[in-house]
């Protein structure tokens, strides 16, 4: 697999079967990275790898809803995880 292949943008429609909501679509990069992939959300600094694009996207999916529910938590962040939680919160919201 030839490494440092430009990236795909593929976008995000839903969080399913999870329960959380995407409030507007978004895009992630992935890019082939020697025998894995990265996918990437770099709004909320956020990146993930998998075995192939479409794992790497999910892995990336879930890795944006564990650190939604962490951040979301009440309990008081520094900087750059409250910054991480206002770009989710564009995106991102919990069923009640």
């Amino acid at each position: 697999m030839e490494a440092n292949r430009p990236a795909t943008l593929v976008p995000v429609q839903t969080f399913a079967p999870e329960p959380y909501d995407a409030l507007k679509p978004f895009s992630v990069a992935v890019q082939a990275d020697e025998d894995e992939f990265s996918a990437c959300f770099p709004d909320a600094n956020l990146s993930a790898f998998g075995d192939n694009e479409f794992e790497a996207v999910e892995h990336l999916k879930a890795m944006i809803l564990d650190t939604f529910d962490k951040f979301s938590s009440g309990r008081k962040f520094g900087p750059g995880p409250t910054k991480q939680l206002a770009v989710l919160q564009e995106f991102v919201r919990k069923r009640v």
